[in-house]
Formats: C-alpha cells, sequence, structure tokens
C-alpha cells in the first residue's frame, strides 16, 4: 500500500483578513472562494479517491469547493476532529455537530465516522501545549492510515487522499517544522499543498507514530529540499514557542497574538 497524503491549508477565512479571532467558526472570504475554485481546477483532471477534513467550517467549505468534482453518494467529506487548529480562540472553536449538519447538510459529509457529540469543547480541542498537539496529529495520521488501508482492502492500494487543515496545526501533522520563518502565524499560505507519504516503518514504535514524508516532485515543485536535523529542532522550537504563546494568550482572554489559520 503507498497512498500519496494532499495536505491543504484551508483558503482565506474573514478572521485572517480582519484580524479579529472574536467570532466563532467563521467561514471564507470572496478570496478564500476564488482560491478554491483555483484548487479545483489544478486537481480537474487528478484522482482523487477520498477527501478529509477539519470540521471547522473553514475547512468543510474549502474541501467542499476545491474537491466537490471528486465527491459523490458514496464518497463524502469525511469530518475528522483530530484534524482542528491548535488555538482555543473562537475563531478555531468549531460549531456543534447539529449546526454543522443544518448548513452543510448530511448527503456530502460524513459526521458519524469520527464525529461525537461535544467534539468543539472537548479538552483536547481547546489545548494548546506542544505534547497534546503533538498526540493530537499521531491520532490524526493513524486515522488517515486507517482509511487507507480501507481503501486498499477495496482493491485500491495506492489511494490518493486530500487533508484540509490548519496553518498552525500542519506542522505538527506532517513533522516538517524546517520552515517557521516567523514571529508569529503561518508559513502555509491559503490553500497551498504538498504531497506526502507514509514512511515506512522499521519497528513497531515507528509504526504507531504513521510519520508522514513530503515527495520529492512536492519538494522539486517547491524548490525545496529535505531539512537536516539542526533545522528541524530549530524550526521545533520556534513553532512550540510560538504554539505556547497561543495557548497563554487564550487562556488569559487575549485573541490578539497571532491569527488562527
Amino acid at each position: 500500500m503507498a497512498p500519496t497524503i494532499v495536505v491543504i491549508r484551508h483558503a482565506e477565512g474573514i478572521h485572517n483578513v480582519l484580524g479579529d479571532w472574536t467570532k466563532r467558526d467563521p467561514g471564507l472570504t470572496s478570496v478564500g472562494l476564488t482560491q478554491c475554485a483555483n484548487i479545483q481546477e489544478d486537481f480537474q483532471n487528478s484522482r482523487i479517491d477520498v477527501v478529509i477534513a477539519s470540521p471547522l467550517r473553514r475547512t468543510i467549505m474549502t474541501a467542499l469547493l476545491c474537491f466537490g468534482p471528486h465527491l459523490g453518494e458514496d464518497k463524502r467529506i469525511i469530518l475528522l476532529p483530530s484534524l482542528q487548529e491548535i488555538s482555543g480562540d473562537p475563531s478555531s472553536t468549531g460549531s456543534t455537530i447539529e449546526q454543522i449538519v443544518g448548513e452543510f447538510g448530511d448527503q456530502i459529509i460524513d459526521i458519524q465516522t469520527y464525529m461525537t457529540p461535544g467534539w468543539e469543547s472537548t479538552g483536547e480541542a481547546r489545548s494548546s501545549h506542544p505534547n497534546v498537539i503533538r498526540e493530537r496529529a499521531r491520532k490524526a495520521r493513524l486515522a488517515i492510515r486507517e482509511i487507507a488501508q480501507e481503501q486498499a482492502s477495496t482493491n485500491n492500494p495506492d489511494p490518493v487522499i486530500a487533508v484540509v487543515t490548519h496553518g498552525n496545526f500542519i506542522p505538527y501533522l506532517t513533522g516538517d517544522f524546517s520552515q517557521p520563518g516567523y514571529s508569529q502565524g503561518s508559513v502555509w499560505t491559503n490553500t497551498e499543498f504538498r504531497t506526502f507519504r507514509f514512511q515506512k516503518p522499521n519497528s513497531a514504535i515507528q509504526k504507531g507514530r504513521a510519520r508522514l514524508v513530503e515527495t520529492e516532485d512536492s519538494l522539486a515543485g517547491r524548490g525545496a529540499r529535505v531539512a537536516t536535523e539542526a533545522e528541524q529542532a530549530a524550526g521545533r522550537a520556534l513553532t512550540e514557542n510560538h504554539t505556547n504563546r497561543l495557548g497563554q494568550a487564550a487562556a488569559n482572554g487575549r485573541t490578539t497574538l497571532a491569527p488562527s489559520s
């Protein structure tokens, strides 16, 4: 089994432009809608077997508008709570299952496989502690691998899986901390995407981590190279410091440290 994982950051959200992270679960701007149309065109001749998204409105909308032509009655957007953003700000707090179904219906989204009532208010969902986020990212990768294995069991050993998530969470998901280059905010632009494969595990411990590795084509497409261990370590330290500051700001009722992604 050799699935390809297309990780994409959501399109431009209202909070990204206004700098207001006090509004709960905001949607996309008109620019964001255009970004989605461009991505849909980029993938119109590509194979997308599965679409997975964070259950926040901006990621659901991005998944639907970017990959809608690849969806159908037996291919819905799988909502995966472990993909949600890392901040406890209102802008990164999701809607209830009832609200999500009320807006998007239940024909095009899968709320049954991984969603549970109260998902938006669990401690894990609202924690900005790096250790908690790392564990949540590991769970997300395991779920993605599980979905890939289900595809393999239906005679599709090499599925292409689109995963729509958030800028501040992406380094934890992909394990690539090499390009922080910021004092605050995400280095992935809205609707930026990169492709990954699962690292072949050499032990049971590695298998339990389900690590991702960016493909050579993806690296070449953005003019990048595999980061050194020193670059990864430096980037991880900056990212985790930023994550801790986000958590402290949210705990103190401030939402002006950095935009939620």
